[in-house]
């Protein structure tokens, strides 16, 4: 059963690492808020509910100063993990280093992208396609010049990497009825680097065209019959096509530019959501510039109404 992520002010007792014996440690734990900003994380139930499950983990690195691919993290790559009560368990116990360090934390979910010996500026991700959206959706959040506060508590701001992509579906009179659609597919980039230090996302755009299918949501944009959603890489300049079948005949879409000055893919940017909505015929496919509310192509942020933020550390 997934949980609604409320969670913020988290016990984090991990076991500080460090070169430098001098270092007198505090015996302060480090207590972590997260948030999310004004965005969520992705969540199957058409609710734009904020849910995290049992068992999902992040990772945490810290550097006493500002961070670097130079500069070794103290704290480098500890695992959290969400409890079956809610809260996070970190798999080691970690304290601020002194009242006077400026810390840089950084935090990547999910853990499991991170492999070992992964070199943060350089982390090859390949997207997940078979049906759990959810999956692709990758989190970073950045804390830089953390000094120890007097009441411990870590603000770690998690936000969306990735882009988002919603395409919605009507259909011209020319059908008797609604036809049934066997799957909705654009032609994106299938991997990806990342560098967690820079917040780069580089799609890795091969020789040969690649396809991608989008996952059918259960509840449909208003005023349309379907609705289809997958998370890719922003900054993918090749992708400019959706191709929808339909008993075993494809109609595509293609994207042109509405002038020389526009760019001649259809834009994703990180933390944004591109829906591009579709008017198909039995000849032709268009946008669909006359929908309910329609504006053929649209990019908004990547967001929910709610920011959830809360002390879940004690009882």
């Amino acid at each position: 059963m997934k949980k609604t992520f409320i969670i913020a002010a988290l016990a984090l007792t991990f076991v500080a690492c460090s070169s430098d014996d001098n270092i007198a440690y505090t015996n302060e734990e480090i207590k972590i808020k997260t948030t999310i900003g004004t965005m969520t994380k992705t969540a199957l139930d058409d609710k734009n509910a904020t849910q995290f499950v049992a068992g999902d983990q992040f990772m945490l690195y810290a550097w006493d100063g500002t961070f670097s691919t130079t500069n070794t993290p103290w704290i480098n790559g500890v695992n959290i993990t969400l409890g079956t009560d809610n809260k996070w368990v970190p798999a080691s116990q970690i304290l601020w280093k002194t009242e006077t360090t400026a810390h840089d934390f950084l935090g990547i979910y999910p853990s499991s992208i991170i492999t070992t010996g992964a070199q943060l500026d350089n982390v090859s991700y390949t997207f997940d396609d078979n049906g759990a959206v959810i999956a692709n959706d990758i989190l970073r959040a950045y804390s830089p010049a953390v000094k120890m506060p007097e009441d411990n508590v870590l603000t770690l701001p998690f936000k969306h990497i990735m882009a988002k992509l919603k395409v919605n579906l009507t259909f011209r009179n020319q059908w008797d009825t609604a036809p049934t659609v066997t799957s909705v597919a654009g032609n994106l980039a299938s991997s990806a680097t990342i560098n967690f230090y820079t917040d780069a996302v580089t799609p890795v755009i091969g020789t040969t065209e690649s396809s991608r299918t989008l996952t059918a949501m259960t509840t449909p944009a208003t005023g349309y019959t379907y609705s289809y959603e997958i998370i890719a890489a922003p900054g993918d300049n090749k992708f400019n096509k959706i191709v929808i079948t339909i008993d075993g005949k494809t109609y595509t879409y293609t994207y042109s530019p509405a002038n020389t000055n526009d760019p001649n893919n259809l834009s994703l940017i990180a933390g944004k959501i591109t829906t591009v909505n579709l008017i198909v015929g039995r000849n032709k496919v268009d946008l669909d510039m006359d929908g309910s509310g329609s504006q053929g192509i649209t990019i908004s942020d990547w967001t929910d109404n709610q920011n959830y933020s809360g002390d879940a550390y004690g009882d």
